[in-house]
């Protein structure tokens, strides 16, 4: 239930939307995932992380911008556990958000938000 409504507000057009759902995604990684050994593919919470990576092939700025700034808030836990496999995708992901597309679509605040998150 909470991704789901930090996925809507993630697409919100309004950046501090984002902002704000950017901010709750970091202090529920915080809380919910500082032991590694509670860390598994099989978690719904695991997964539903797994899922925001799916969003990016939406041809929405928007939702691409919040997205970006949210992949930049996950915890280090969940980042350095080779097995989960969230790092190398999460930073392919950002690199290649990181390019001008060149389509209509393209959007340079987008590409802020990912070049930031890699930061």
């Amino acid at each position: 239930m909470v991704f789901m409504v930090l996925k809507e507000n993630f697409k919100h057009p309004n950046v501090e939307i984002q902002k704000s759902a950017t901010n709750a995604l970091r202090s529920y990684c915080g809380t919910y995932f500082q032991d590694p050994s509670t860390l598994s593919k099989d978690s719904p919470a695991i997964k539903e992380i797994m899922n925001l990576f799916k969003q990016f092939s939406v041809e929405n700025s928007a939702q691409t911008r919040g997205l970006n700034m949210a992949l930049g808030v996950l915890s280090d836990t969940l980042l350095k556990n080779k097995e989960l496999g969230i790092a190398d995708i999460m930073f392919g992901t950002l690199l290649q958000n990181c390019l001008p597309k060149g389509a209509e679509t393209d959007d340079a605040e987008s590409r802020k938000q990912a070049i930031k998150s890699l930061a």
